[in-house]
């Protein structure tokens, strides 16, 4: 978040947190700046990007759950000012990267948003954790195929798929961007 700047100086006019335990979520508010989001409040933020940093969704007894409700990305728009409108478009962003598509990605896409998986930034952290701890690069398609292998994902994790797996704009070695 501090990469970003002050939140209305450009890059970002707001960045809010939220969390089911407000005694943990309000330190973290305050600690980047950002304004601190009632967990019920949430759907009706007004959030461009909506960001799950929670296990719900991935692989095993949570893969079901989603730490935001499909209503909120339409009602998204209505914080917006922007009714009679389907939905107004933002990008979600699940860190989760088994699945690669969630419950939050598929209702995020259903109402209209571009989504993100987490598999890139489990890549990246990984391929960070080597150079420090061999001093040598893992070359990134490389480490994107041996984390698929692993994951037993296939092809969908290197970026063969369509524009709901990966970020539009953004190279990530395998030859789309």
């Amino acid at each position: 978040l501090r990469e970003l700047g002050p939140a209305g100086d450009g890059v970002v006019g707001a960045v809010g947190v939220t969390g089911r335990n407000a005694e943990k979520a309000a330190p973290l508010a305050a600690e980047f700046g950002a304004e601190g989001v009632d967990w019920d409040a949430r759907v009706h933020w007004g959030a461009d990007m909506v960001i799950n940093t929670t296990p719900m969704g991935m692989s095993g007894e949570r893969q079901g759950d989603t730490a935001f409700p499909a209503q909120g990305f339409v009602a998204q728009a209505v914080a917006a000012g922007e009714t009679g409108k389907p939905g107004r478009r933002g990008l979600a962003y699940d860190l989760v990267y088994n699945p690669l598509r969630t419950r939050f990605l598929s209702e995020a896409a259903d109402a209209g948003w571009d989504t993100q998986d987490g598999l890139a930034m489990f890549v990246e952290q990984g391929r960070e954790q080597f150079r420090l701890w061999t001093g040598l690069e893992l070359p990134a398609e490389g480490a994107r195929t041996l984390v698929a292998v692993a994951l037993g994902l296939g092809d969908v994790a290197v970026g063969r798929v369509c524009g709901q797996c990966e970020l539009p704009g953004v190279h990530t070695g395998s030859g789309k961007g």
